[in-house]
């Protein structure tokens, strides 16, 4: 509930502390620069999905359910590189670890948003409804 300058402030303030630290990180570690790489690309896809296609395609997609679903891809995406970098897992059909990140976080989705449905509240403004039929 901040006015829009001091959001903006705190947005560049943080966006610049961010790049300061991953600096900071890549420097300082030998596997720095493919750590942040990998989680940042599986955290991306796999936290955007959800919500960019399943939300906008899926007219009973609501907050909670790609609230849960992005949470889930972020958690899950951190303690898949940690598994994947201190062990030698087989993942079934070859797929990298964070296809199935994917994967989890689309399903909770669908099913948190499938079950916390409210038709009163989440029903969609005509204007959007009209644009996403279209």
């Amino acid at each position: 509930k901040l006015p829009e300058k001091k959001q903006m402030a705190v947005s560049r303030a943080a966006i610049v502390l961010v790049g300061i630290c991953a600096l900071l990180f890549a420097s300082f570690s030998k596997q720095g620069i493919t750590l942040i790489g990998a989680l940042g690309w599986g955290t991306m896809v796999s936290a955007t999905l959800p919500v960019l296609v399943i939300g906008v395609s899926w007219k009973k997609a609501n907050a909670k359910g790609m609230m849960a679903a992005s949470i889930s891809a972020v958690i899950l995406n951190i303690a898949g590189m940690i598994a994947a970098s201190n062990s030698n897992i087989k993942w079934p059909q070859g797929l990298a670890w964070y296809f199935y990140v994917i994967v989890v976080a689309v399903v909770l989705g669908v099913v948190v948003s499938y079950f916390t449905y409210d038709e009163k509240k989440d029903r969609l403004e005509r204007n959007v409804d009209i644009a996403i039929s279209m």
